[in-house]
């Protein structure tokens, strides 16, 4: 996965450039990011902005905020690759309903990943 002009992950990516390791990225504003890689917790001496959301939120929507609003008001978008971003922030509610996520706060990044035969036990009961 490569993220291009969005800087704070590209920093990120320089440092391990292992992506076949990488397991998550926690992003919060005004906090280190801390990263599981490698099956280690491991926090980045890099404090998160505003900005820092605000580009990863453009980057992961395909620069189209709007187009994802269904997936906004679950709490995460699935990206290509079949990764998941874990949205926090202020819901905004309507008619007893979810309308949208704004204000957002905390990014969660999963990063999907193939585990040959983990179902195997389970199988003879499907």
């Amino acid at each position: 996965m490569k993220f291009g002009k969005v800087n704070i992950l590209s920093e990120i990516e320089k440092s391990y450039p292992e992506w076949n390791h990488m397991q998550e990225i926690r992003l919060r504003i005004g906090q280190n990011v801390h990263i599981r890689y490698k099956n280690q917790d491991i926090e980045v001496p890099k404090q998160v902005s505003q900005k820092d959301i605000r580009e990863v939120m453009e980057f992961v929507s395909n620069y189209s905020m709007h187009a994802y609003e269904n997936e906004l008001r679950q709490g995460f978008i699935t990206i290509e690759g079949g990764h998941r971003v874990g949205i926090a922030g202020k819901v905004i509610v309507e008619k007893e309903r979810i309308k949208t996520l704004k204000y957002i706060h905390f990014l969660n990044i999963r990063f999907a990943h193939e585990r040959k035969g983990c179902a195997d036990h389970v199988m003879e009961y499907l």
